[in-house]
């Protein structure tokens, strides 16, 4: 059985890689993505139900937003939790405003599987870039 750190750590690998099949490998096919932010809020905002959902809020977040770096400054690690503060830069396509902020990206592993994936960002940073 891997360990919660090694399948969140190989998850942030195979995403930045881009490698697909390996990182689908690390999900649950029933994964819940989470975005938490008011409802309405951004478009990527909500709940992402199974691998199609999975697929869909990072098509979304890749329709809006240009990923410019993003730095994990802290985790935690408890049986089958695994927290990461993160610090990043992205970018509004529609705009071209810099997002600079932070977030936090809890992950629940069973089984060896990734089962949620919930997102608390820096809401108000986000919405300050959101196009008129």
């Amino acid at each position: 059985m891997s360990s919660t750190k090694q399948i969140v750590d190989n998850y942030y690998t195979c995403l930045k890689q881009r490698d697909r099949e390996n990182l689908l490998g690390l999900l649950s096919s029933d994964i819940v993505v989470t975005y938490h932010a008011q409802d309405g809020q951004f478009p990527w905002a909500g709940k992402f139900y199974g691998i199609a959902g999975f697929d869909r809020f990072f098509s979304i977040i890749k329709d809006h937003l240009d990923i410019i770096e993003v730095t994990i400054i802290d985790s935690i690690v408890d049986n089958n939790k695994m927290v990461n503060q993160c610090q990043g830069t992205w970018q509004y396509k529609a705009t071209g405003y810099v997002v600079k902020g932070g977030m936090v990206n809890v992950f629940t592993v069973e089984g060896d599987k990734i089962t949620n994936y919930d997102v608390y960002a820096d809401t108000a940073a986000f919405a300050a870039g959101l196009p008129a």
